[in-house]
């Protein structure tokens, strides 16, 4: 009886090697987000009428711990699939997104059940912060439906943690705006500044470290970044920021041609 009960099970998992193989697919990444309003509510997944899996809500009991969730599933390809999220016993439509699928896709779908009213609760965001948030969630609460594209998945997780090298936390502030203009660079700037503006100029005529090694700054340092031995250069790079206030301009750069961060402040007068 064992011996059948492993066989069948290498069948299985030969079976999902082969369906990875022949199949075509794409993969979506739907993220529940952690809101207050509607969590303790169950929400279930579809890609058209195909049911996918249930997002769960959080007992009303426990409403302060608002829960967020992922569901990872693979679709093939096609154009204009409906992903779609229902709730209650009736299914009643909450919310729904049409995706074009391409073989080796990977689409990042967030779900905001605290949306205002006519507000469609789905958005589909940049694959770079889809990674950072993925990164940023507990293994236990990211559900991956088909279990072949499991080590897909896990090493996209592991991705995030590049995002997360550059990802800096600032207060925001009506007269602070941060930008990102490639996958490369951060941009923090006061608005009434024109330092951002060249910057972006010279990013345009692909001169951004040009720029930054000659302009004439009040404040200008460089990092040389090793993914794998500067794990604390985040620390020296906030701690290079710490005398600024909400009226300096400050732009943040990371090279890859350099492999150099640099950081460039003026002060305001």
């Amino acid at each position: 009886m064992k011996i059948k009960i492993i066989l069948i099970s290498i069948f299985l998992f030969l079976g999902s090697i082969v369906h990875a193989q022949n199949k075509d697919y794409g993969i979506v990444y739907v993220n529940r987000l952690k809101k207050s309003t509607a969590s303790y509510i169950d929400y279930k997944v579809w890609v058209g009428d195909k049911f996918i899996g249930t997002l769960y809500g959080t007992s009303p009991v426990f409403t302060y711990k608002y829960y967020g969730a992922w569901m990872v599933f693979a679709v093939d390809v096609k154009n204009n699939v409906p992903i779609k999220i229902t709730e209650g016993k009736n299914n009643v439509l909450r919310a729904l997104l049409i995706l074009n699928i391409k073989k080796n896709g990977k689409y990042f779908l967030t779900f905001n059940s605290a949306a205002e009213y006519k507000q469609n609760p789905f958005k589909l965001i940049d694959e770079k912060e889809g990674l950072l948030a993925l990164n940023k969630s507990k293994s236990s609460d990211i559900n991956i439906i088909n279990n072949w594209i499991r080590p897909i998945v896990l090493k996209d997780k592991e991705k995030g943690i590049e995002a997360t090298k550059y990802n800096i936390d600032y207060e925001k502030d009506e007269n602070v705006e941060i930008q990102q203009t490639s996958s490369n660079s951060i941009l923090v700037k006061n608005n009434k500044e024109g330092m951002l503006n060249n910057f972006l100029d010279a990013i345009k005529n692909k001169k951004a470290e040009t720029y930054l090694k000659e302009g004439k700054f009040d404040l200008f340092k460089s990092y040389y970044y090793d993914p794998k031995k500067d794990i604390n250069l985040l620390d020296d790079i906030k701690a290079s920021l710490k005398d600024i206030n909400e009226h300096d301009s400050v732009i943040i750069y990371y090279s890859e041609k350099d492999k150099r961060i640099y950081v460039a402040v003026n002060y305001s007068k």
